[in-house]
């Protein structure tokens, strides 16, 4: 690459570089904030698309088919997790330094039984509230697209179940997420 710098810009780019800070390590906070961004990025793109669609082609029903690429997305995974028999190891295939980070998240329950956690913050809905989604929408984004990645994850795992039982953060508050062993035995 660095051959391909013209010489009369070098000193012009090593100076942005050296502001931009890139070869120092970034702090938690930074590391958070950047994750804010690119996490926040899926939700605005998929808001902006649907939104898009429906005015240019209303006889799409494009919640439907965003629904169906969460669902998608939510299940690529679970194809590497291989077996899972509890809620605890299930959050624990789940969730990722980047979610913790990201999503402020705080896990209250990590068990056998069950496992709980909270968002205590979504940056998709952030995101979306941020370019001036109605609240109205940014509850259907949350509930009606991006959960089913939520829905999907849990699927390969009949044994378990998931649940939000105070809302979501399409809501306009935190999103509780809770997996709980069903009816049905967890794998032997």
């Amino acid at each position: 690459m660095d051959d391909k710098v013209k010489e009369e810009d070098r000193a012009r780019i090593e100076q942005f570089m050296k502001n931009l800070k890139v070869d120092e390590p970034a702090s938690s906070t930074q590391v958070a904030d950047m994750l804010n961004f690119t996490v926040g990025d899926r939700g605005m793109t998929l808001y902006l698309i649907w939104k898009a669609i429906e005015k240019q082609y209303p006889e799409v029903d494009i919640v439907q088919v965003l629904r169906q690429v969460s669902w998608d997305r939510g299940l690529m995974p679970t194809s590497e997790w291989g077996e899972v028999r509890t809620p605890a190891e299930w959050m624990m295939k789940a969730f990722s330094r980047i979610s913790v980070l990201s999503c402020k998240q705080v896990f209250t329950e990590l068990n056998d039984q069950r496992a709980t956690v909270v968002f205590e913050r979504c940056p998709h809905m952030d995101a979306a509230r941020a370019i001036g989604a109605p609240p109205e929408d940014v509850g259907r984004l949350c509930r009606d697209i991006m959960i089913a990645c939520d829905y999907a994850r849990i699927k390969p795992y009949p044994h378990l179940k998931i649940s939000f039982p105070d809302g979501t953060c399409g809501d306009g508050k935190h999103c509780v997420l809770t997996v709980e062993l069903s009816n049905e035995k967890a794998a032997e």
